[in-house]
């Protein structure tokens, strides 16, 4: 199997049971929620997204992978991680929490 079919089937296997579980389980409570804990719940799962920085780590990643898509990639997955931080260590204040929530989404 080719590394672009390897990628295609680990991606869509990645995505596929999270789709099925955010559809039956996540989205009916998330409507359920007020506002302000949906959003709070949203921001937490973003909270974990500074994993992509592995990719600026030699020998984690192929040397295939080119350095126009890894640095972008592993800065802003940092970025967002930071920001649904941010958005989750505000949630108390009205108008900081909007402007977070809205940037780390």
């Amino acid at each position: 199997m080719s590394p672009s079919t390897i990628f295609d089937v680990q991606l869509g296997l990645g995505y596929a049971p999270w789709l099925l579980a955010m559809t039956k389980y996540g989205w009916p409570r998330l409507k359920a929620m007020d506002r302000v804990r949906a959003h709070r719940a949203i921001a937490l799962l973003h909270s974990f997204r500074f994993f992509g920085l592995v990719f600026l780590l030699p020998g984690v990643v192929g040397s295939g992978l080119p350095a126009a898509f890894a640095a972008p990639a592993a800065y802003g997955d940092f970025a967002t991680g930071l920001l649904a931080m941010l958005a989750l260590m505000t949630c108390g204040i009205v108008a900081c929490s909007g402007c977070s929530s809205w940037a780390s989404t």
